[in-house]
């Protein structure tokens, strides 16, 4: 009986081993496949997505440009206007700006989505805050006054500006 138990083992373990070691090997083998199939996939998914995400970082960064205090200005007429209404058609382009372009949030990182929101949110303010130190039906061309002067104070160095440099450090990260 001991030596039928022996005779049994001393198939068995033999056959364990080999089995052991060809479902590890196989195992390993067949995920550095999955992985480098993976790699492949992802590589490839990377180059469809590289153009779709770049025009993604060029439609923000015109976002960017049209959502600029002294580009809004310029842009916008103000003759027969007041600051009452001068001002509610500059938050209001922002805010239609801004919404255009919410589908773009999907190509570019939480930190600088966020980044672009805030933006959004202190050019709103600012403009506000220039108006409130005029009386609402001013005329317009008093809010302009104001915001140059603000502007002037800055030196230039706008959020969007900020928000700007950041869209294209992360634009090049993709290049």
């Amino acid at each position: 009986m001991v030596e039928t138990i022996l005779d049994i083992l001393k198939y068995t373990i033999p056959a364990l081993t080999v089995f052991a070691t060809a479902y590890f090997s196989v195992k390993a083998f067949l995920k550095n496949h999955l992985q480098t199939q993976e790699m492949k996939l992802k590589e490839n998914t990377k180059h469809l997505t590289a153009p779709i995400r770049l025009q993604a970082y060029e439609r923000l960064a015109l976002l960017m440009e049209r959502i600029d205090l002294f580009t809004l200005l310029q842009r916008l007429r103000t003759q027969n206007m007041t600051v009452g209404e001068l001002q509610l058609l500059m938050t209001n382009q922002i805010r239609m700006e801004f919404e255009h372009n919410l589908s773009q949030q999907i190509y570019v990182s939480h930190e600088l989505w966020n980044m672009i929101r805030s933006t959004k949110e202190e050019m709103i303010m600012t403009i506000n805050h220039q108006a409130m130190q005029l009386p609402p039906n001013a005329p317009a061309k008093e809010l302009n006054r104001v915001m140059y002067e603000y502007l002037n104070e800055l030196d230039g160095v706008l959020p969007t500006h900020r928000t700007l440099e950041a869209l294209k450090k992360e634009a090049k990260m993709i290049l």
